[in-house]
């Protein structure tokens, strides 16, 4: 794994709508200070000045993202995201985390401040236990921004599954304003009380099987099977002779 060291930059709206699949939401603002993705213990994180396009296996949508293998064997996912809600007006103190239904197996989760703090007129890069879970890969399911206790609000989900031969594993992570029938994590801020960040994701694991050949090529497969069964012929009716 690699080691990271850096500090979270600005990131505008226009910048996370293309590149993270963050969706504009309400009439509040949203910008995003730093990501970070876990793919099988390889980093990707915007500390770095990584980008998602790098990502192997990956594209990115409007409100979306989606990571596909087809690699048998054990695999895991994880999303990092320090979002902010109208901080330029507000600040980014005063927002707090929930979660909602319930994780499905091989799920795992956790929101709590990202913990980057300026130290004798220098940046320190202290990330916090969410960002160093995210990049051990070990999320702790647990929320330690509530109602109650509002600071700095990041949050991370992640998958752990085993693909057999033949299969392949699609995963969405996904950002809407809008409620969601699935678990999620929900980003809220005190004063801009109408902002609604959902995030959540779903991992499906798809039977490949077998490749099935076009008609053409079973066409062009049983003149050969006859062709071999015509030379065959002759050379018998040659020994009976």
């Amino acid at each position: 794994m690699r080691k990271k060291r850096g500090i979270l930059f600005s990131v505008v709206l226009i910048l996370a709508f293309f590149a993270f699949g963050v969706l504009p939401v309400g009439a509040y603002s949203m910008s995003v200070s730093g990501w970070a993705v876990n793919v099988d213990s390889v980093l990707y994180e915007s500390i770095d000045g990584d980008s998602i396009g790098q990502i192997p296996n990956l594209t990115a949508g409007p409100g979306t993202l989606t990571w596909t293998t087809n690699v048998a064997g054990s695999h895991e996912f994880i999303r990092f995201i320090d979002q902010e809600i109208s901080e330029s007006a507000n600040g980014s103190g005063n927002e707090y985390g929930a979660t909602g239904g319930t994780p499905v197996c091989g799920q795992f989760w956790e929101l709590g401040d990202p913990g980057a703090v300026l130290a004798s007129g220098s940046v320190t890069n202290y990330l916090g236990v969410i960002y160093s879970h995210v990049l051990s890969g070990v999320l702790n399911n647990t929320n330690s921004v509530p109602y109650s206790s509002e600071y700095d609000v990041s949050m991370a989900l992640g998958w752990n599954f085993t693909l057999g031969t033949g299969e392949r594993a699609e995963i969405t992570m996904s950002f809407t304003d809008e409620p969601v029938n699935c678990f999620y994590l929900l980003h809220k801020d005190l004063i801009d009380n109408d902002a609604n960040i959902y995030f959540y994701s779903t991992l499906d694991i798809i039977e490949e099987g077998p490749v099935i050949p076009e008609p053409s090529t079973i066409f062009l497969m049983g003149i050969g099977l006859v062709g071999l069964l015509g030379v065959q012929r002759r050379r018998i009716s040659r020994k009976k002779v």
